[in-house]
């Protein structure tokens, strides 16, 4: 199956699943919709993974709707630079530390767009899931990056990670990362999760824990 067609059915089967979710129910009036995709599909390639689209508010304020997504996405991670919001600032030290990466691919684990990670429920993250591993499964990713830590969180209450943690302190305030592997379906998938960049921490900080990753 070619992507544009994969896209297709994504969307089909997520349209189905937020019919039933926890975040349709509470606010479907606001027409958040859902995303299958950020960027292109690309096989064999890094998937960097959020924990869910955002809905920014000064745009819905104007009278803007977001709604389901209905075009497939042609670009890849850094080609979509001046869309990333906070994670352009990545696509530099990408360039840096892990060249690759930047041709790869964006997604989200929970397909339903938010104003907050907390209107996302428990039970969105579970109708999500096997969605989430077809997906994965069709990419066939040679890595997995997330910037979010509630997914990593999430991964690792459903014990699906092996991944060595690296902690360092930034002014007083302590900053994690890990490396290792993920586990999705019966794969087990190269895994770093990095700070946040919205996460306030030096310079320093953030670039020791890139170098712990991607060393």
């Amino acid at each position: 199956m070619n992507e544009v067609d994969f896209f297709k059915n994504l969307l089909s089967d997520i349209d189905n699943a937020y019919q039933k979710s926890g975040v349709y129910r509470e606010y479907g009036d606001k027409n958040w919709g859902y995303n299958a995709a950020i960027s292109r599909f690309v096989k064999k390639s890094t998937v960097i993974i959020g924990f869910n689209g955002g809905v920014d508010q000064s745009w819905t304020a104007k009278g803007n709707v977001y709604g389901p997504q209905k075009e497939y996405p042609i670009r890849n991670f850094a080609e979509l630079y001046d869309e990333l919001g906070s994670l352009k600032r990545v696509v530099g030290l990408f360039q840096e530390f892990h060249p690759e990466a930047n041709k790869g691919v964006q997604i989200n684990y929970c397909f339903f767009r938010s104003e907050g990670e907390g209107q996302i429920t428990w039970h969105d993250l579970e109708l999500c899931a096997p969605i989430f591993k077809r997906l994965i499964e069709y990419l066939e990713p040679n890595e997995i990056i997330t910037f979010s830590r509630s997914l990593h969180d999430y991964f690792s209450r459903n014990k699906l990670l092996d991944v060595v943690e690296g902690n360092f302190v930034s002014n007083n305030r302590s900053v994690a990362c890990s490396k290792g592997n993920v586990k999705i379906g019966n794969k087990r998938i190269p895994y770093s999760n990095l700070p946040h960049p919205n996460y306030p921490i030096t310079t320093e900080s953030r670039r020791k824990a890139w170098k712990y990753c991607f060393s």
